[in-house]
């Protein structure tokens, strides 16, 4: 029978675990993280060879660690939390749980578009959320999300659940552009589009394709070169299987990290979010795992320049949308997209 840890000793745990990888004499950084990608400890374990700070770094959901963080609120365990999309830095500084921090370093290495305008949180890179289409389909091809919904593609379109946090932040931008009525329009018609019930990753969307069980996917853009590098012939070939569309009002995400409040070890994280948006680490994050550079002085992987024509990137605002999360989900269920 499974065992069932509650919260509390959930959160017990985890501190004797940050506590059990820290002496008195060690320099350490504590993370909460609900990334999933080789390239982000690899770029720690650079961090710790430059600074010698060690990163201690605790992956999870990202709601389970949106909750840890409430309930650790009076006595932090962590440092940094570290998220994969936006809205779970929007609900943790809404929720009191950041601290705002501002360097001359991280001004310059960041974008104004990708950091918070009170400086609670800033992006270390973003992705965006585009149309991948069968290379043989002959039909009209999509230019934007709205397209979708046209009745030439009723069961040809692959997506993974609605559950999944990228497609509920590309439902809440909308709904900040869009409003309510039209987005909900949308989400009824999208959904009658359909091949199959929602299921796998991003790859599994485009494998998917590539085994003819439907023709356009909606995924994130990373995912794409991560596909096209792969050492397994059978994933290059299902992503040379597609063409990729970038919409006229092409959806992006960040992904992002801030300090938390009353974090033990403020200086160090400061330092690993400094190096973490440095030249250095967003040229190996767009070269290695294929996301877009928050750096302005860093450009994206030519892998992409032969796939895009200047991505017409939507100007809803990361604020903007942030509030419509929840709304979000209430539609899509409603929709039927489970």
């Amino acid at each position: 029978m499974p065992i069932k840890i509650n919260k509390v000793i959930l959160s017990i745990i985890t501190t004797i675990m940050l506590a059990s990888c820290t002496s008195s004499k060690e320099e350490v950084v504590n993370l909460y993280s609900t990334r999933h990608y080789t390239i982000d400890e690899q770029l720690h374990e650079e961090f710790t060879k430059q600074t010698g700070i060690k990163v201690n770094m605790i992956k999870s959901d990202p709601d389970a660690l949106l909750a840890r963080l409430e309930q650790e609120k009076a006595t932090p365990q962590a440092d940094v939390f570290f998220t994969a999309d936006y809205p779970r830095l929007y609900r943790a500084k809404e929720k009191g749980l950041l601290e705002a921090v501002k360097t001359d370093t991280l001004l310059a290495q960041t974008s104004p578009k990708y950091r918070d305008k009170d400086n609670f949180w800033y992006a270390m890179s973003y992705r965006l959320r585009i149309i991948a289409i069968d290379t043989n389909w002959t039909g009209v091809r999509p230019s934007t999300y709205a397209d979708l919904t046209n009745e030439i593609y009723k069961g040809k379109i692959l997506v993974r659940s609605g559950g999944n946090a990228y497609n509920i932040s590309l439902i809440a931008s909308l709904l900040a552009k869009w409003g309510e009525e039209k987005t909900e329009t949308f989400l009824k018609g999208l959904v009658a589009n359909f091949a199959r019930s929602p299921e796998g990753n991003d790859r599994k969307q485009v494998a998917d394709i590539y085994a003819k069980k439907g023709s356009l996917a909606i995924v994130n853009s990373y995912y794409m070169g991560l596909m096209y590098t792969s050492v397994d012939p059978e994933v290059q070939n299902a992503a040379k299987s597609v063409d990729l569309i970038y919409p006229e009002d092409t959806h992006f995400n960040i992904s992002g990290f801030a300090i938390i409040k009353n974090a033990k070890n403020k200086k160090n994280a400061i330092k690993l979010l400094e190096f973490l948006t440095s030249e250095y680490a967003q040229q190996r994050i767009t070269a290695e795992n294929f996301e877009y550079p928050i750096n302005p002085n860093v450009a994206a992987t030519d892998i992409f320049l032969n796939w895009e024509d200047s991505p017409k990137i939507d100007n809803v605002e990361l604020d903007d949308w942030g509030t419509y999360y929840e709304k979000a989900v209430i539609l899509m269920d409603k929709a039927g997209w489970k």
